[in-house]
């Protein structure tokens, strides 16, 4: 859910996960954690929820809501 929620938010913004987290101050690797299914961190949230001017739970909602 984490990871399709968040490259549509990339994808409607314009950019990509790498680029989101080097706005972010993390490394343009990390993204590839989450796409197996790790999560981030509470503080990696909230970072890519300012670089992509959205809610940490816009990355948790259910296609629809």
């Amino acid at each position: 859910m984490f990871w399709d929620n968040f490259t549509r938010i990339c994808e409607e913004n314009g950019t990509n996960p790498s680029s989101v987290c080097l706005q972010a101050g993390m490394g343009k690797n990390r993204p590839y954690n989450w796409k197996t299914g790790t999560l981030p961190k509470q503080e990696e949230l909230s970072k890519l929820a300012t670089v992509l001017n959205c809610t940490v739970a816009d990355f948790f909602k259910e296609e629809g809501e």
